[in-house]
């Protein structure tokens, strides 16, 4: 699992290949996105700001994928945390080198 998240800490340098070819946005999810995970794990932070109803809309449909992901891989939800984790590693590495390339990519 440490490994895995090694990995996953380690893809600030291939946000270089958007800024250099932006042609290759096509690549991302709705143009901005790593990938479908991402695009989730941050409409879920960005709805805690709404209202309680929009909330719950959305976090519950962020868990029901996630427990989509974690049976397609033969886990069961006591892999969801590890799930969690392991997205918000990658979206931060993601970001950060979003910012060091100034390029939008989250």
């Amino acid at each position: 699992m440490c490994d895995a998240l090694r990995v996953a800490g380690r893809w600030t340098e291939a946000i270089r290949v958007f800024a250099d070819h932006p042609e290759a946005r096509r690549m991302l999810h709705h143009g901005a996105f790593w990938n479908v995970w991402h695009y989730l794990m941050w409409r879920s932070v960005l709805c805690l700001a709404g209202p309680s109803w929009l909330r719950r809309m959305v976090l519950t449909l962020h868990l029901r994928a996630l427990l989509r992901r974690a049976r397609a891989t033969g886990d069961g939800p006591r892999e969801l945390p590890w799930l969690v984790v392991h997205d918000i590693v990658e979206c931060w590495a993601v970001a950060r080198g979003a910012a060091r390339h100034r390029t939008f990519v989250l």
